[in-house]
């Protein structure tokens, strides 16, 4: 398969699929003109790595888990075996906290939800709206009707703005 039928099967770029290669995760064999041939479990090797950089790895991680899991599992020694099970074991664990977190979070938001209640009925809410409307303009209305003193512009002081008549 061609470089474009395994993005197509994947869902990953061309580009990345040369990525993937210049890390040594993914190893097509060439055609005379050059051109990569993958193989068909190459999909999913591109699904692993992708849902390993999903998770959270970096691609040298990954790469290192994908050689013992799936590239070379028989060349690899016991060692590589036991990093790449804690890594995974590591990773594992933070998205089973990670999955904690957001369960809270999740009931913590429909707790808010639940005490909110549901409207009466469409009509209602309107009628509700346009009367809490009415009630803020009348309310800045009447705001605006009051006279208020205004600072002086030299010393301080405050200025009337009402006139008085005085009578002599």
């Amino acid at each position: 398969m061609r470089i474009r039928d395994l993005s197509l099967a994947t869902g990953a770029s061309p580009r990345m699929l040369r990525h993937y290669e210049g890390a040594g995760i993914l190893s097509p064999e060439r055609d005379t003109n050059g051109y990569r041939n993958y193989h068909p479990e190459d999909v999913q090797t591109v699904d692993h790595i992708r849902c390993l950089l999903a998770s959270g790895l970096s691609l040298s991680e990954a790469a290192a888990i994908l050689q013992v899991a799936c590239i070379d599992p028989a060349g690899a020694s016991d060692a590589e075996r036991a990093a790449a099970l804690a890594q995974l074991d590591e990773r594992t664990a933070q998205l089973d906290a990670g999955i904690a977190r957001l369960q809270a979070q999740k009931a913590e938001i429909l707790g808010l939800r639940s005490s909110i209640g549901t409207p009466a009925s469409p009509a209602s809410n309107r009628s509700a709206a346009d009367a809490t409307g009415r009630a803020h303009t009348a309310g800045r209305q009447a705001a605006h009707a009051v006279s208020v003193p205004e600072p002086s512009r030299g010393n301080g002081s405050v200025e009337n703005t009402t006139s008085t008549a005085t009578s002599k």
